[in-house]
């Protein structure tokens, strides 16, 4: 795989023209200084996968060009995935892909697909029954029968399922609870004053009821007896010629229409009723108040029979309910019978689901094991995530406390923060096996401490070897850098450095792969790296106790006597006494040292960011400050008698005799910049490299004009 990266005005990246062959090894480590272009190489990248377009963030005039082909075709957004270096918001939305086992998932579906097309196919039956859309439908039984819990739908059927199927036929299959129960009637339903009137009307009614000889109140009403009529004729009795004989009347009835008649002239002496119909219109005229309830006004007067229900409006919501289920009831018994069914299977899957342990669980050994943090972690409704696709509930277990993320969060180090981030970058990993995808990371190990700074490049090394995956890694830490190339095996080609002028950025293979030191060594030809090597000499002969030498060479280190007329051929001869003669004959330089420092530190530019050219400017800065300082304190006693850390004993009477003195800036910069460079990292080159060249040569011309 080759990847093709064309930048222009990105983020500050002026231009980067670069391809990245993947074809022999499958990772690319990157060294950029602070401010070259790390950042916005990452962000260049972050755009194009979430498909959004990239700028320069300072000149937005200018036009930006961002091609980013893979084998010549453009990079699609799902290929890539950026890690950022920290960001305390990111959350892998792939946790729940995680927690699924396949198997057991379809297995699942296949269960709860059954019940819902059986459900869906009953609600769509008492849709038009009801006048509800089938989601409110089931939110309104859920409220009804199981005091608003939802979920429960299924449940509060089985429930119902013995009084719908074996109990008494329901009368209210023909009134439409939409037309009873919405945000119009809400109000006035609840209205005192409505309802006072309305328990007069129920008193009248009832004493009416209690006055037939045909109706018997709570016992059977005429909407009973209008289906005792249908039930006896749709059964064939009054084709068999059978007859009925009322209570209180001698004549027989033989056919429907006789009954039906007699059903409703008893029905008409109550509900017309002179006193029942006064009661009726003080409703009525309750309700003409609000002109939104005509339509609830006119339903009543055509359905007179519902009057006297709406005094308990959570009984009357019951009945419409289990009308309608009688109504189609097998297809409620349908349902019911597969929920039942199914119960148990479900039951038994989702006790799988609970005790699954999956890639998630996977991940988090892992990382528990890898990396040193106070927590771990777990999802709290696994089997709803696993089964019903649910979001997952993560809590923390904190010094055996269990927490919430939010009070976790609070309690943690930045560096503990850092690998709670790592960890969501882990499932995001995870996730997206069996799919391409190149990683860009950047600086992901910055600020942790050693241990779980190489956990990290544990991880990336087993990344490195997924199938699929290829990365390009970035880091502004040498160390970190020569980590990441020497364990993941990346060869010498992938192992680049950045080079920025003038913002535009160059990517050429990285020249210290190996210890530079033995580089220089063998390449005292140069005058750079016979220079650079001082330090390194000087290192040996104090360990190898060889203090006369030693105290020889810090001649060319400090400003003592005799410094400025030193020629390399007396370091010749110092070289001698350490490396083979072969390599200090090839050494071809001349003359004085002092003035071949200046030389070679002269023609140094921002681009030439080697590390023995930094080490140079460093040797050269110190030198010509202590020459400085020398002179002015004007004090050859006391500077003879200075016996180690120099500079610094210069620097402090200095600032004893010259404390207004403009030049102190200046000279405590060199205190701050050089020594580390020239002494402490003779053999821990890393954090000379990280710093930018620009600042040495910045203060080397300072330096120079004192």
């Amino acid at each position: 795989m080759k990847i093709k990266t064309k930048l222009e005005n990105c983020y500050g990246i002026s231009s980067l023209d670069y391809e990245f062959d993947f074809s022999q090894k499958k990772v690319f480590c990157v060294y950029a200084s602070n401010g070259v272009m790390k950042t916005s190489f990452a962000k260049t990248f972050m755009d194009l996968s979430k498909n959004q377009d990239s700028k320069d963030l300072i000149d937005k005039d200018k036009t930006t060009v961002r091609e980013i082909k893979k084998d010549g075709v453009d990079l699609r957004s799902e290929e890539i995935f950026v890690v950022e270096s920290y960001n305390k918001k990111y959350k892998s939305d792939k946790i729940p892909k995680l927690l699924v086992n396949q198997e057991l998932k379809e297995k699942f579906d296949k269960e709860y697909v059954a019940i819902e097309d059986l459900m869906n196919h009953f609600l769509e039956s008492i849709e038009e029954l009801s006048g509800l859309k089938p989601e409110a439908i089931k939110s309104e039984i859920c409220q009804v029968f199981c005091q608003g819990e939802n979920g429960k739908f299924l449940e509060s059927l089985l429930e119902l399922e013995n009084e719908v199927l074996e109990g008494e036929n329901y009368w209210y299959q023909n009134i439409k609870y939409s037309s009873v129960f919405n945000d119009k009637t809400k109000d006035s339903l609840e209205d005192q004053t409505f309802l006072d009137n309305l328990e007069t009307y129920v008193q009248k009614y009832n004493e009416l009821l209690e006055g037939s000889s045909f109706f018997k109140k709570g016992i059977f009403n005429h909407t009973q007896a209008s289906d005792v009529a249908t039930q006896l004729d749709k059964n064939g009795f009054f084709g068999a010629e059978h007859s009925v004989v009322l209570n209180g009347k001698d004549e027989q009835i033989k056919t429907k229409g006789e009954l039906e008649k007699i059903i409703t002239d008893e029905k008409n002496q109550i509900l017309k009723n002179k006193d029942l119909e006064e009661e009726f219109n003080k409703l009525d005229g309750i309700l003409k108040k609000n002109i939104k309830l005509k339509g609830f006004r006119e339903y009543l007067s055509a359905n007179p029979q519902i009057i006297s229900e709406l005094s308990n409006l959570e009984s009357f919501k019951a009945k419409l309910w289990k009308s309608y289920f009688k109504k189609v009831e097998e297809n409620f018994k349908n349902l019911i019978s597969k929920f039942n069914h199914s119960k148990a299977v479900i039951k038994k899957m989702q006790k799988e689901a609970s005790g699954e342990k999956g890639k998630w669980h996977k991940v988090i050994e892992e990382f528990n094991d890898k990396f040193s943090v106070p927590f771990t972690l777990y999802v709290d409704n696994q089997e709803d995530v696993m089964l019903n696709s649910s979001l997952p509930t993560v809590r923390f277990e904190f010094n055996k406390t269990d927490v919430g993320e939010e009070e976790l969060l609070e309690a943690l180090s930045q560096g503990e923060l850092r690998a709670l981030y790592i960890l969501n970058i882990l499932f995001e990993v995870e996730a997206r096996k069996n799919n391409p995808c190149l990683f860009i990371v950047d600086d992901i190990a910055d600020s942790f401490d050693y241990k779980n700074k190489y956990a990290i490049i544990e991880y990336l090394r087993e990344i490195s070897r997924i199938d699929g995956f290829y990365m390009i890694i970035l880091t502004h830490n040498f160390d970190f850098h020569r980590s990441v190339y020497g364990r993941l095996d990346t060869g010498r080609e992938h192992v680049l450095t950045a080079i920025k002028t003038n913002g535009s950025i160059k990517l050429e293979v990285e020249r210290y792969q190996k210890n530079p030191l033995n580089i220089w060594r063998t390449s005292l030809d140069q005058p750079a790296m016979l220079l650079a090597s001082i330090p390194m000499v000087r290192n040996l002969f104090e360990y190898s106790g060889k203090d006369k030498d030693k105290d020889e060479i810090t001649k060319f280190l400090h400003i003592k006597d005799g410094t400025k007329e030193l020629t390399i051929d007396k370091l010749k001869e110092l070289y001698g006494k350490l490396f083979d003669q072969d390599i200090v004959n090839n050494i071809k330089s001349s003359g004085k040292f002092y003035d071949l420092l200046v030389q070679e530190c002269d023609q140094i530019d921002e681009n030439q960011g080697q590390l023995e050219n930094k080490i140079i400017l460093s040797i050269c800065i110190r030198l010509k400050a202590e020459e400085y300082m020398i002179s002015k304190i004007n004090d050859d006693d006391f500077v003879n008698k200075i016996r180690g850390n120099q500079t610094f004993k210069l620097f402090q009477e200095y600032k004893k005799k010259f404390s207004e003195n403009t030049s102190i800036k200046i000279l405590e910069r060199v205190n701050l910049m050089t020594p580390e460079n020239i002494h402490l990292n003779s053999f821990m080159y890393e954090p000379i490299l990280d710093m930018s060249s620009n600042e040495l040569i910045k203060l080397y011309e300072k330096v120079k004009d004192l």
